[in-house]
């Protein structure tokens, strides 16, 4: 994740750099990208090493993948919401950084439906493919990802970004918002 974020703050400082003199305006909104998500690497480092401190025998949990969907599913299972899910494709598969992004864009979507929604369903579908992993995620909610500043929608751009894949998010026509990732996997 912090590797993720680091990249991104190369990108965007690049970018800030190259517009400083052609557009002052577009350069500073890079440049305010730099610092929030440099401020969100040194959150999460100093997460990460709290709980590398902390582990008294250094046994740390692997990293999430979308093999541990239906646990996620379970953390994030509240009442009155219902999560369905349907993986099609053997997740093992895919590239181990593909498949982190992949859990991550569920978790987020997942977190915005609790937090933002008022759903009482949500569905999410993962398609494995020999050229591309496909993920959706949808809500029978209020149809909005919130007023509440963040950067969900924002990060998994940029994560579908990291790996030239698209991200679709939005309202549905007939109520509920949702998710649409698909990132390529390499031949």
């Amino acid at each position: 994740m912090v590797a993720h974020a680091i990249s991104i703050i190369v990108l965007h400082a690049r970018g800030g750099r190259r517009m400083l003199t052609i557009d002052p305006d577009e350069s500073k909104a890079a440049f305010d990208t730099v610092e929030q998500l440099a401020e969100q690497a040194l959150t999460d480092l100093r997460h990460m090493l709290g709980v590398i401190r902390s582990a008294p025998d250094g046994n740390l949990a692997p990293q999430p993948s979308l093999r541990h969907l239906d646990a996620l599913i379970s953390q994030l299972s509240r009442p009155g919401l219902t999560m369905v899910s349907d993986v099609a494709g053997d997740v093992d598969t895919l590239p181990a950084g593909i498949n982190i992004a992949g859990y991550r864009i569920v978790q987020e979507s997942l977190t915005n439906v609790l937090r933002h929604a008022a759903a009482t369903t949500a569905s999410i579908r993962i398609q494995v493919e020999p050229a591309a992993l496909r993920i959706e995620v949808t809500d029978d909610g209020a149809g909005t990802p919130g007023d509440e500043p963040g950067f969900g929608i924002l990060g998994m751009r940029e994560r579908v970004a990291l790996y030239g894949g698209t991200l679709d998010a939005g309202a549905k026509p007939a109520g509920g918002y949702r998710i649409r990732a698909c990132l390529p996997v390499p031949a």
